[in-house]
């Protein structure tokens, strides 16, 4: 879509609501940020299906599970799912490569496994190690298990483990290497027996080992075919990936010698299926039986009046942001600016544009997540396009066109209001959309870029020390607004080794009251997961975190099924 064409939607939005907009147009009597108070985003009007994990996200530290159940006895499964993504999906098969995305990590968890398995926060459970233990925090002694094998038939032993580590530090900026550098050393006590040094004390080392992008690989097949990307897939999980094609397909067949609890389904195809309506008339023909990634609002909510669907609901415990480049231009690291942007804002009528009744307005100030411990919820800077201006003509903006890049989909919707909003009160900025492989790329941490703005979504881990690591820590490629700043950093370090909780506690707060005052980032709404899907499928486990939803115990009971749906 071209500016011109952008602009016009945009405005027809505003248009469409602009008795909400005058409404909301009130101008402060302090110049000061606003406070939040009572001023919290109201929940979505329309009212979710009763399988929708609505207290997700809903409290500060709360997190719903949607456990995996079992089917019924005298289901009649079906042999195939077929699963639709969105363009993110396939991007890559390779977990120690640039650019994994929430769909690589479906599949993912489906052909490997790690050292230890996370199902919510704090809670891991045996993987390839069935125990560990440390006294230190620096050494980790893993004991593996002994009756694995992976997909080419080698028998798994400490060698793969003390490889896959290598190989993640071999290759910097890698998914996997982002969780696994801190590694300083292993040392291979025999087969199935390994102690992990760390270079200082890891508190988080349970996170990271469990990480989706960290499952153990096979040395014999990268070692075939090291161009062929698909040698990660070879690996010791519930399914063995039987083809490939990148942004299209995957066909997963069950691994019929899996060492745990055999999968209910035999094989899964994942097809990238970029656009959302088409994606709803496969669901709608008997083509697919369960969706993921980004649907249009309208589509969410047909399918949830539908009875031959169910429509699961997640509400992610994280952001969408505008970010800007904090080692950028003058423009970028200009407070005032940054407040100018934070007040031009009127977030619930981008969360609307963004996902209808599956979005919601974020409700604080705090750049944090509310599944992520110690949330310090601080006021949120309200919509006040008066203020917006003050807070501007004292900053170094003269006019500039400013780029803002977006991810496709409802995020890119978004940027569409976003833009309109800002240049309400004298901000000019173009819009560049490009997929979430390319977005990542561009957005990746690089101290030499000479980015501006962006509109993406931070994925917090269920850990601090792990969302400090990934997301603000400096070098770590998904640090999208380009954070190195020596207090985060500090905290950082100092988390790794503390073990105080109330030292925690107030690091924790500290380093968000920080962020706070800087701007870093600008928090506009959460979003929920949508995941339709035809009556009779089941067996999710999902926990208000997309990179850790976990489809091993996915099943279709074709008794439960319209029969116009049936394969």
């Amino acid at each position: 879509m071209n500016k011109k064409a952008r602009k016009y939607i945009a405005l027809i939005l505003v248009l469409i609501m602009a008795m909400g907009l005058v409404a909301a147009c009130g101008s402060s009597d302090d110049p000061a940020p606003a406070a939040g108070g009572d001023q919290t985003a109201a929940s979505p009007s329309a009212t979710p299906s009763p399988q929708t994990q609505s207290g997700a996200g809903d409290a500060p530290g709360q997190v719903t599970i949607l456990e995996a159940e079992e089917p019924e006895e005298g289901a009649n499964l079906a042999e195939h799912i077929n699963v639709l993504l969105d363009l993110s999906g396939l991007s890559v098969v390779n977990p120690h490569a640039l650019g994994g995305t929430a769909g690589s990590s479906l599949l993912w968890n489906l052909v490997g496994d790690r050292l230890m398995e996370i199902y919510g926060p704090g809670d891991y459970r045996p993987g390839l190690a069935h125990t560990w233990e440390t006294e230190d925090y620096m050494n980790i002694t893993l004991h593996l298990r002994d009756d694995v094998y992976f997909h080419n038939g080698d028998k798994f032993t400490a060698e793969d483990v003390a490889f896959t580590i290598q190989y993640a530090l071999d290759n910097p900026g890698g998914t996997a290497w982002t969780r696994l550098r801190f590694i300083e050393s292993f040392n291979i006590i025999d087969d199935y027996t390994i102690v992990v040094t760390y270079g200082e004390k890891n508190v988080d080392y349970e996170f990271e080992l469990s990480h989706w992008s960290c499952h153990i690989i096979n040395k014999r097949a990268h070692d075939l075919d090291p161009d062929d990307q698909t040698w990660a897939a070879v690996g010791t999980g519930p399914y063995v990936m039987t083809s490939f094609s990148p942004a299209n397909v995957a066909t997963l067949e069950r691994n019929e010698n899996f060492w745990g609890e055999m999968p209910p389904t035999k094989s899964i195809t994942f097809w990238t299926v970029p656009e959302m309506a088409t994606r709803r008339i496969m669901l709608q023909n008997g083509e697919a039986q369960l969706a993921m990634g980004g649907m249009n609002p309208e589509d969410s909510d047909a399918l949830n009046a539908d009875p031959d669907f169910n429509v699961i609901g997640d509400r992610s415990t994280s952001y969408n942001y505008i970010a800007f480049n904090n080692m950028g231009d003058a423009i970028m690291m200009d407070t005032n600016f940054r407040l100018a942007v934070a007040h031009s804002i009127n977030r619930e009528d981008v969360a609307m544009v963004a996902g209808g009744n599956w979005a919601v307005a974020w409700p604080s100030g705090t750049a944090w997540s509310t599944g992520t411990p110690h949330f310090l919820d601080l006021p949120r800077r309200e919509y006040d396009p008066d203020l917006a201006k003050e807070y501007l003509a004292q900053s170094v903006y003269n006019g500039e066109t400013l780029e803002l890049g977006a991810q496709t989909g409802p995020i890119a919707n978004a940027a569409e209001l976003v833009q309109v909003q800002l240049a309400a009160v004298g901000i000019d900025v173009e819009i560049v959309v490009m997929d979430t492989p390319s977005f990542t790329d561009a957005y990746a941490y690089n101290p030499e870029s000479t980015r501006q703005l962006s509109m993406f979504g931070h994925g917090f881990s269920p850990t601090v020390l792990g969302s400090l690591r990934a997301l603000f820590y400096q070098g770590a490629n998904t640090n999208r607004a380009n954070l190195n700043d020596p207090l985060v950093n500090e905290v950082t370090e100092r988390l790794a080794s503390e073990t105080d909780p109330n030292v925690v506690r107030d690091l924790t707060h500290q380093v968000q009251q920080h962020l706070y005052e800087t701007v870093f980032v600008v928090p506009l709404w959460s979003a929920v997961t949508v995941i339709p899907t035809v009556r009779g499928i089941g067996g999710l486990h999902l926990w208000g975190d997309f990179f850790r939803y976990n489809f091993r115990g996915l099943y279709w009971d074709l008794n439960e099924t319209p029969e116009h749906l049936l394969p």
